[in-house]
């Protein structure tokens, strides 16, 4: 970029900048100020401004005339240089074209051509430079004009308004004197007025005061009226309250005599009168005592209730009953929050048979008073009836917790344990009962049955015991004590208790059946079979009676018969399966092999660890020959009785039937162990160890049995087996 045109740039951007400050002026002239004189100020500041903004582009304008004057000298003094130059030029060609070659001449006129062009291109150049200046100089001259026109308009503007804030003055001069007139003439109007107010004021405060005095004097007289009309008022309602209470007293005095007479009714059996007097002591119930007249419905209902509860079944009892359940409804009617008549209204639902009702009376008496001991234990036992055991615990926990010395509470509480199978808890409650009433015989009861439960037998017998101590004809428990001697094999005391509770009156099946069995295995059948034939008489289709009946008669020769009560023991209990196994063992004892295989392979699928029948299946396969099958039973017979010698002894025998005589080996040495003088097991090892060819062991397990048993039955069979070895 060449200086020229840096400084056309500068000059357009002054010119630019003028523009801007004009328009800038216009725009500031046109809005209007609320102080003229400041205004002015600043108009006269732009106008300035502009003039120095108009001087600079002179003094520029005149810069580029100089340069233009001088751009002119230079081009005039280039040509007359280029001139000077083209004619010397001339004449040097001209000196040396004669002298010159073709070719030079060429040259020299192609150089001559080009130093022109040179110089023409110089002069061209120059020529534009002249003309550039002289459009700068004109564009100087337009912008300086316009300069000159714009501080002009500028002056008219600011003369203008000038005129216009002086008229603007003057105009508001005069209003402001017409203001001024205006506010001394309404001044003076208010003056005026506020002369007339304050008179009127001091007439209406005057007035006012006036009637102040004269209301408060009238309410002064009004105060001692009302005050005198409020304390005969005062003394009025005294008297009226005096006069109602005195009646509501004389009420409830009449209520409380008519409810004690008839309570004293009821206690002499005149439930006539008693309802008489209840009905009159209903009718004058004071309406304002609530809880008074709900507390009366009470007492009646409560004393019907008893009433009623001591006759229960008669006429009489359905009449108060009725009568009860009348009143005890009001009572809960005046007040819900009282506790005892939800509890009795639960008795009378009771006595009446509505069980739902009574329940939901009983648990809302319970809500209100949860710690009382009687609601909780008559509320527990309502859930142990309708099954709730958990919810019949908790109850009676509440109830003892409240009342520690309440043996019926510890004793429900037993019961409830015992429903939910938590015997030790139950035990535990059954034997603070017992503390608390040593003669609690059902307590007693229960605690033997729990460790009859618990196979603690003598601990039952001791408990068993305890009841019958207080209570000798207690059935159940000589019943129950004589089953557990039973089971202990103390078959002697359990006949002697079990004929005790037959003396005593006990006439039921079970405990003939209970004698007959334990009389079978004292050896007594003819005492067992009479037994076991009262037992069939009251209770011909039960298949226990009829399978004890059919042992005695077969114990007493009577097998015909016997076949007959077994068979049908089966046809009353196909899973029963001792009288199978017995038909079995008679069937296999008289040979028929078919009818026994088939009552104890039906027995064997009932119960197939049963001792009997895998013994008697032992022995049919034996006879049979199928010794796999005799081998098999009787090693389940050792495992459901692994010390009964016996079937150790049929185990070895099938053993060595099926040709396993080293698994006999065993056996005999298992019963040697167990029983040292068990001589057989002695003499049948030694005549198996000489067939296994083991004749050293032979001789010492022979010899010992002379030396330890000399006496021995077989001893001299011994001695010749020793002597043949």
């Amino acid at each position: 970029m060449t200086d020229f045109q840096k400084f056309l740039i500068g000059i357009l951007a002054g010119i630019f900048i003028a523009v801007l400050v004009v328009v800038g002026i216009l725009f500031f002239t046109k809005s209007r100020t609320s102080d003229s004189a400041a205004a002015d100020m600043q108009t006269l500041a732009k106008i300035e401004a502009e003039k120095e903004e108009l001087a600079r582009l002179q003094e520029k304008r005149a810069k580029i005339e100089a340069e233009l004057e001088q751009a002119k000298k230079e081009s005039e003094k280039e040509k007359a240089l280029l001139e000077a130059e083209s004619i010397k030029r001339a004449e040097e060609i001209n000196k040396n074209l004669a002298a010159a070659s073709e070719k030079e001449k060429k040259a020299a006129e192609e150089e001559k051509k080009r130093k022109a062009a040179e110089a023409l291109k110089r002069a061209e150049e120059a020529r534009k430079r002249q003309e550039e200046l002289i459009k700068q100089q004109q564009a100087l001259k337009e912008a300086e004009a316009k300069k000159k026109a714009s501080i002009d308009e500028a002056k008219k503007i600011a003369a203008a308004k000038a005129e216009a804030d002086r008229k603007a003055k003057a105009e508001q001069e005069r209003k402001a004197k017409e203001e001024a007139d205006r506010k001394a003439k309404a001044e003076q109007e208010r003056k005026a007025k506020l002369a007339a107010e304050q008179r009127a004021k001091e007439e209406a405060a005057k007035k006012i005061s006036d009637a102040e005095r004269e209301k408060k004097r009238l309410e002064e007289e009004a105060k001692k009226k009302a005050a005198l009309d409020a304390q005969k008022a005062q003394e009025a309602e005294r008297l009226a309250k005096q006069n109602a209470d005195a009646k509501t007293r004389a009420q409830m005095d009449e209520v409380n005599r008519l409810v004690s007479e008839g309570v004293n009714f009821l206690k002499n059996g005149n439930l006539n009168s008693a309802l008489n007097s209840f009905s009159k002591a209903s009718t004058r119930m004071p309406d304002s005592e609530v809880s008074f007249t709900a507390k009366k419905y009470l007492d009646m209902a409560s004393a019907l209730n008893d009433y009623a509860s001591a006759r229960e079944g008669t006429g009489d009892a359905e009449k108060a009953l009725s009568d009860a359940d009348s009143y005890i409804k009001k009572s809960v009617n005046a007040d819900g929050q009282n506790a005892r008549a939800h509890y009795v209204y639960s008795q009378i639902a009771d006595a009446q048979k509505q069980p739902q009702v009574a329940f939901v009376e009983l648990e809302k008496a319970q809500s209100l008073d949860p710690d009382n001991y009687l609601y909780n234990y008559e509320l527990g036992k309502k859930y142990y009836a309708r099954g709730h055991y958990q919810k019949a615990k908790t109850s009676f926990e509440r109830s003892v917790k409240s009342n520690p010395k309440f043996d019926n509470a510890f004793f429900n509480l037993g019961m409830s344990c015992r429903k939910l199978g938590l015997e030790n808890e139950a035990f535990s409650a059954f034997s603070s009962a017992v503390k608390i009433k040593p003669d609690y015989v059902k307590a007693f009861l229960e605690m033997a049955r729990i460790r009859k439960a618990q196979r603690k037998f003598d601990q039952a017998v001791e408990n068993y015991k305890n009841a019958i101590s207080y209570e000798p004809t207690n059935l159940p428990a000589l019943r129950e004590m004589a089953q557990v001697y039973a089971d202990l094999g103390q078959n002697n005391l359990a006949e002697r208790h079990f004929k005790e509770a037959i003396t005593l009156g006990e006439d039921d099946a079970i405990t003939y059946y209970n004698l007959a069995t334990v009389q079978v295995d004292l050896g007594k059948y003819g005492e067992a079979l009479s037994n076991a034939e009262k037992a069939y008489k009251l209770k011909p289709a039960d298949a226990r009676v009829l399978y004890t009946y059919g042992l005695t008669l077969e114990k007493n020769g009577r097998k015909s018969e016997a076949y007959d009560y077994y068979t049908q023991a089966v046809s009353a209990n196909r899973n029963y399966a001792k009288p199978r196994i017995n038909l079995g063992r008679m069937y296999l004892d008289e040979g028929k092999f078919g009818e026994a295989e088939e009552n104890l392979l039906a027995a064997y699928r009932l119960e197939q660890n049963n001792f009997e029948v895998n013994t008697n299946l032992g022995k049919l396969y034996g006879l049979k020959g199928d010794y796999t099958k005799s081998v098999n039973h009787y090693a389940n017979a050792v495992k459901t009785q692994p010390l009964n010698i016996t079937a150790k002894h049929n185990l070895a025998s099938a053993y060595i039937s099926a040709n396993l005589k080293e698994n006999a080996v065993s056996v005999y040495e298992q019963i040697i162990k167990v029983d040292t003088k068990n001589w057989d097991a002695y003499y049948e090892l030694g005549k198996l160890y000489i067939s296994l060819n083991k004749k050293a062991d032979a001789k010492l397990i022979l010899e010992s049995v002379l030396n330890k048993n000399p006496n021995y039955p077989k001893a001299a069979e011994i001695r010749s087996i020793l002597s043949s070895l």
